[in-house]
């Protein structure tokens, strides 16, 4: 009889089976789970430039004592490595952010369970788990959009960061890289936003305030929230208190000590808008946008904050005046609106280096981005008068020499049929020194001299003043009857003021990347343009246009200045430009369609009074100086009637300048005589 084979106990049979299950349930979950990565892995991108990775910077602008005063970002951030960080502003973030940081590999899973649980609620994400490190992948390589998905990616993504980059630079990019509201990128920009601070200079209260700021930059704004603000700062305090970071007599005093924010800027910061305007430009048309908007440039300029003020509230001041003056909008409400709808420009200049230290294009940046500082090109009418007696004393004439101021009539000249000119006040004062024709802008001599001097020689000499503008080539170019820019124009004025030297107008000092490796330097390279006794004579009768001209509003001003006005047909232009030794300041008035300014809107009305409440903030720090006279240069006392020697025994007569070997050879002999024009060279016939 055969036996039976016992049967095993049930309970072992079952142990097995669940024993294989749960072996083949480990096997599929670790399969799904090793499938889900590869496949969510597939197109997480490459970690390799992480190393060498620099978040985008800033470009910023200083003034000439290294102020900010303008950016050029995508991103408003300033890089500062972790070692210059003060300690409690990266404390602060780890404690309320991630306060195990250096212990995880990317992913916290004991915050990761915590939030499962409380999003058990929904199949969505509605709180998160993420560490400094996802925050980095989120901010760097992913979407912020709540999902699963996502979440995935980001744990991945964190977990191959730790293996590029060590726990300190992964937390350095953190803090460079995150948004702090109100524009500002990382928390150097964040201190300078909020507390008008350097980083370093920060304390702990702030540094906890600054800390809370990431969770919700609108939720804790102190410009919009700040009881919110305060509750968040309090919170990271306590957490900095229960982690170590700080004692409680330190929280305690960090919670009592007052927060004073810096106020909320409007717009950018952008002292100078026409300016850094315009050397944006210059920029990007030279290192390509990319670098100007990302590359944090450190751009060392010429400007002068207090010039630049000085300039845009004369500016503003005069535009209204005239506004209110001629009723362009109505008498009374002249303040209102968007301003007058006359426009202006101020240039300022340095004769002796070429730097712009003062800029304004407009009555407002905002209300019109057009640089009518370099973008217009205006006839300058009179303004232009200077470079035709500068040649003409270049050629042989000296102030002494006699120009007829008579009416005349010209067939076929500038392209007209006739062209008949007028003195500003329709009056006529036949034979007249050089120095009369200028200091008082006689139109008709100005003409007489072209006419003598030639058309060409004066195209010339404008060119090695630097006017780059096309000129005229017939006789209406003695009115300034081509356009030109106010920049053009006050950089030929800096020659005279600069001893005959010419030096390029430049808007930067040095230009350096990041790193402060300088990629260009501002070079001063002076051209003897023209002579400098040249130079000096229609200087010295420059200063008579100031002294007793029609620049004679400026004359109270007590050290040497020279300038002239310019006006335009049917006062449609309105120019001053006047200098110093070392300061050299253009102003142009009109408006963007050329319609007139008003009846005798002349420069002296119209410009001038600008230039004047620009120097009267200047000045006054500024000591006086001569302009320097030449050796070549000498003085003879003269007939001002004629041009010639006064005889050693009559006390009446004038003293003039001359350049040495131009000085007048002949004594003036008192017989009556017909009044006549005659040149030097020559003896007139009734003698």
């Amino acid at each position: 009889m055969t036996k039976k084979p016992l049967n095993k106990a049930p309970w072992k049979r079952w142990g097995k089976v669940v024993l294989l299950a749960i072996l083949s349930l480990g096997i599929a979950v670790c399969g799904l789970a090793g499938g889900v990565l590869y496949y969510f892995s597939q197109d997480l991108p490459e970690l390799n430039k992480l190393k060498h990775y620099e978040p985008s910077q800033a470009t910023r602008v200083y003034s000439d004592d290294h102020r900010v005063i303008g950016q050029f970002y995508t991103e408003k951030r300033i890089f500062v490595p972790l070692a210059e960080m003060p300690p409690e502003m990266f404390q602060a973030i780890l404690a309320v952010e991630d306060a195990r940081f250096y212990e995880h590999k990317g992913f916290d899973t004991f915050r990761i369970i915590g939030a499962f649980l409380r999003n058990l609620e929904g199949f969505e994400v509605r709180q998160g788990a993420s560490t400094i490190t996802q925050q980095i992948t989120r901010a760097l390589f992913l979407t912020p959009e709540k999902t699963f998905s996502r979440k995935i990616k980001e744990i991945l993504l964190a977990r191959r960061i730790e293996s590029v980059l060590t726990k300190d630079q992964i937390l350095e990019l953190y803090l460079n890289q995150i948004y702090f509201g109100e524009g500002a990128y990382g928390v150097a920009v964040a201190a300078r936003t909020y507390f008008g601070k350097e980083l370093k200079e920060i304390y702990l209260g702030e540094a906890a305030f600054l800390a809370g700021l990431p969770k919700g930059p609108n939720n804790y704004s102190p410009y919009e929230h700040l009881n919110a603000g305060i509750n968040r700062q309090r919170v990271v305090l306590k957490r900095m208190r229960e982690e170590g970071y700080i004692t409680q007599t330190q929280y305690d005093h960090a919670v009592l000590q007052k927060l004073v924010f810096k106020e909320k800027s409007i717009g950018e910061e952008n002292i100078a808008p026409y300016f850094n305007e315009y050397l944006r430009q210059y920029l990007i048309t030279r290192y390509g946008a990319d670098l100007v908007y990302k590359g944090g440039m450190n751009i060392d300029t010429p400007l002068n904050i207090t010039m630049q003020q000085a300039a845009e509230n004369a500016l503003r001041k005069g535009l209204e005046d005239l506004d209110k003056r001629q009723g362009y909008r109505n008498k009374s409400g002249h303040r209102g609106g968007a301003g007058p709808p006359v426009e202006g420009a101020v240039v300022v200049l340095d004769p002796q280096t070429g730097s712009v230290k003062a800029m304004v294009g407009g009555y407002d940046f905002r209300r019109s981005e057009f640089n009518r500082a370099l973008q217009a090109r205006r006839q300058p009418g009179s303004a232009f008068k200077p470079i035709i007696f500068g040649t003409a004393i270049e050629r042989g004439f000296t102030p002494a020499s006699i120009v007829v101021d008579n009416p005349v009539i010209f067939e076929n000249a500038g392209g007209g049929k006739i062209w008949k000119p007028e003195n500003y006040a329709n009056k006529f004062y036949g034979p007249i020194s050089l120095r009369e024709a200028l200091t008082y802008s006689r139109n008709l001599a100005t003409i007489n001299l072209l006419e003598q001097v030639g058309v060409s020689p004066v195209i010339e000499f404008a060119t090695r003043l630097g006017i780059r503008s096309p000129l005229t080539h017939d006789l209406t170019l003695a009115l300034g009857s081509s356009g030109v820019s106010l920049l053009e124009l006050t950089s030929a004025y800096a020659v005279f003021a600069n001893r005959g030297l010419r030096i390029r107008p430049t808007f930067y000092v040095s230009i350096k990347d990041h790193t402060q490796k300088i990629l260009a330097q501002r070079e001063v390279v002076p051209v003897q343009a023209i002579s400098e006794e040249t130079a000096y004579v229609v200087t010295n009768m420059l200063i008579d246009v100031i002294q007793k001209g029609t620049a004679s509003k400026a004359n109270f001003i007590d050290r040497p200045i020279a300038g002239k006005t310019g006006t335009t047909n049917n006062f449609i232009d309105a120019w001053f430009i006047g200098y110093t030794p070392n300061l050299v300041v253009g102003v142009w008035v009109g408006f963007d369609e050329e319609q007139t300014l008003g009846d005798k809107e002349s420069g002296g009305s119209a410009a001038l009074p600008i230039w004047i409440d620009f120097m009267k903030e200047i000045l006054p720090g500024v000591v006086p100086e001569a302009f320097p006279t030449p050796e070549n240069v000498v003085y003879a006392k003269i007939d001002p009637s004629t041009g010639l020697l006064m005889p050693p025994s009559e006390e009446n007569g004038k003293m003039e300048v001359f350049v040495k070997g131009t000085e007048p050879k002949k004594y003036k002999i008192d017989v009556p005589r017909p009044v006549q024009f005659f040149k030097l060279d020559e003896e007139p016939e009734n003698l």
